[in-house]
C-alpha cells in the first residue's frame, strides 16, 4: 500500500496536496483565532455578523495566502529550486526579451538542471563550420555523465544537444515531458546563437581580409614609389649621358656656315642611343607588344629570351580581356618566370573559366619571398587569390583573377628593365 502511495504521489500531486493542506490550515487558523478571541472576551458565540466579517477577511487574504502556499509547495514537491514549470517559463521569457547571446548556453544548462532536478547538465551547440560550443552546469563541472540526451532542432535543422545527468535510476515521465517542452524554445534560442556566432566569425574574416587588402595596397603603393625612383635613377644613368653628349656636340658646332658632318653624325648617334635606352626602359614599364599584340604575343616575346625553356599553354579569349587584366596577368607570369627560370624548365598555363582567369606557373623551385609577396599583392589588389604549393620536387603557383577589375585599380606597370 505504501509503495502504491509513493508511486501515486508524483511531484505535481504532492504540490496540489500541500497547497490544499496549507489553505485549509490558513482558514482553520483564522476561524480558530476568532473563536479563541471570543472565548477570552467572555462571549460564547461571536454571532452571525462577526462570522460574516471573518469570512470576508478570509476571502480577501486568500489570494496572498495561496501564493505563499504555492511557493512553499514548490519547495516541498520540487526541492529548493522550486517549480520546473516556472523555471522553464522564466527561461522562455528571458530569451524572448533581453537575454544576451553569450548567456543563452549557460542559462539553458541551468534551466534544464532545475527542470529535471539533475545534478549536472551539458549543452552543445553545433556551428556550421563543424566547430562545437559546450557549456555545463554547474559551470565547474568538467564532464557530465549523461543518461538522457535530447537533440535540439530549429525546424528540421539540428542545432545542438542537451545532455542530462539523472540522479535516480531513471528520468521520471514528468521530467521527460518538461524537457521535451523545453526543447522547442531551446532549439530556437540556439539557432539564434549560432547565427550570431557565424555573423561574428564572418565579420572577423571580413575585417581581416580588409586589413590584408589595406596592407597589400600599401605595399603596392610603396613598390610603385620605389619603381618611380628606380626609373628616375635609370633615366639619369642611361639616358642623361647621351642627351648631355648631344648638347655638347651641338654647342661645338660653328655659328655660321656649313657645319662639319662629323659633329652632326656624333650628335645623331647619341640621339639614337638615347632613344634606344628609352625604348628599353619603356619595355620594362609596359611592353609595346602587350599593347599592340595582346597578352599571349607579349608573353611569347618575353619567354623566348628566358634563361630556361618555358612551355606556354593557354585557352583564353584575348578579346574579352580588359587592359588592366592583361597587364596584371603579364607581369605576374613574367615576374614568376624570371625568378624561377634559373631552377630549370618552367610551365605556364592560362585558362579562362566563366568570369575568371586562372594562371598557373610550375617550376622545380620556389619563388623568393619578395617575388611571392609582390605577385600576391598584385593579385589581391586586383581582387583575386594566390596559392603556392605543389609536390616536393616542384612548386605550383596558381592565381585566379576576375575578368572585371576593381573600378579604382589602375593598369599595373612593371619594375623597369633588368640589367
Amino acid at each position: 500500500m505504501s509503495r502504491r502511495l509513493i508511486r501515486w504521489l508524483t511531484p505535481d500531486r504532492l504540490r496540489a496536496v500541500t497547497v490544499l493542506a496549507a489553505m485549509a490550515l490558513f482558514v482553520a487558523a483564522v476561524y480558530g483565532f476568532v473563536r479563541a478571541a471570543s472565548a477570552v472576551a467572555g462571549r460564547g458565540d461571536p454571532g452571525l455578523g462577526v462570522w460574516l466579517a471573518v469570512t470576508a477577511v478570509v476571502a480577501a487574504l486568500a489570494p496572498a495566502a495561496r501564493r505563499r502556499a504555492e511557493r512553499y509547495a514548490d519547495r516541498v514537491a520540487y526541492g529548493p529550486d522550486g517549480d520546473p514549470h516556472a523555471a522553464m517559463t522564466r527561461f522562455v521569457q528571458r530569451i524572448s526579451d533581453t537575454l544576451a547571446v553569450d548567456e543563452v548556453l549557460p542559462d539553458l544548462a541551468r534551466t534544464a538542471s532545475r527542470v529535471a532536478h539533475s545534478p549536472g547538465t551539458e549543452v552543445r551547440l553545433w556551428l556550421a563550420d563543424g566547430a562545437e560550443w559546450r557549456q555545463t552546469w554547474p559551470p565547474d563541472r568538467a564532464d557530465v555523465q549523461a543518461r538522457y540526451r535530447l537533440d535540439l532542432q530549429c525546424g528540421t535543422d539540428p542545432v545542438g544537444q542537451l545532455a542530462v545527468e539523472v540522479a535516480e535510476d531513471h528520468l521520471s515521465a514528468a521530467d521527460r515531458e518538461l524537457l521535451d517542452r523545453l526543447a522547442g524554445p531551446a532549439g530556437l534560442a540556439l539557432a539564434n546563437v549560432r547565427l550570431t556566432y557565424e555573423l561574428r566569425d564572418r565579420l572577423r574574416q571580413a575585417t581581416e581580409l580588409a586589413e590584408q587588402l589595406r596592407r597589400s595596397r600599401e605595399r603596392l603603393i610603396g613598390a610603385r614609389d620605389a619603381q618611380r625612383r628606380r626609373f628616375a635613377a635609370e633615366l639619369h644613368e642611361r639616358v642623361d649621358p647621351h642627351l648631355a653628349a648631344v648638347l655638347e656636340a651641338l654647342e661645338r658646332l660653328p655659328d655660321g656656315g656649313r657645319p662639319p658632318s662629323a659633329g652632326l653624325e656624333q650628335a645623331r648617334t647619341r640621339v639614337l642611343a638615347a632613344l634606344e635606352a628609352l625604348r628599353e626602359l619603356a619595355t620594362g614599364l609596359y611592353p609595346p607588344a602587350l599593347a599592340d599584340g595582346g597578352l599571349i604575343d607579349a608573353l611569347e616575346h618575353h619567354l623566348d629570351a628566358a634563361v630556361a625553356p618555358v612551355a606556354l599553354d593557354h585557352t583564353i579569349d584575348e578579346a574579352s580581356l580588359a587592359p588592366a587584366l592583361r597587364a596584371a596577368a603579364y607581369f605576374c607570369v613574367v615576374g614568376l618566370v624570371d625568378d624561377l627560370a634559373h631552377y630549370g624548365p618552367v610551365g605556364v598555363w592560362l585558362h579562362q573559366d566563366g568570369g575568371r582567369m586562372r594562371l598557373q606557373v610550375r617550376a622545380p623551385g620556389r619563388p623568393t619571398a619578395d617575388t611571392e609577396q609582390i605577385i600576391r599583392d598584385r593579385v589581391e589588389a586586383f581582387g583575386g587569390a594566390l596559392e603556392v604549393g605543389g609536390p616536393a620536387q616542384w612548386t605550383v603557383v596558381s592565381a585566379v583573377l576576375p575578368l572585371v577589375a576593381p573600378a579604382e585599380l589602375p593598369i599595373p606597370v612593371g619594375a623597369g628593365p633588368r640589367r
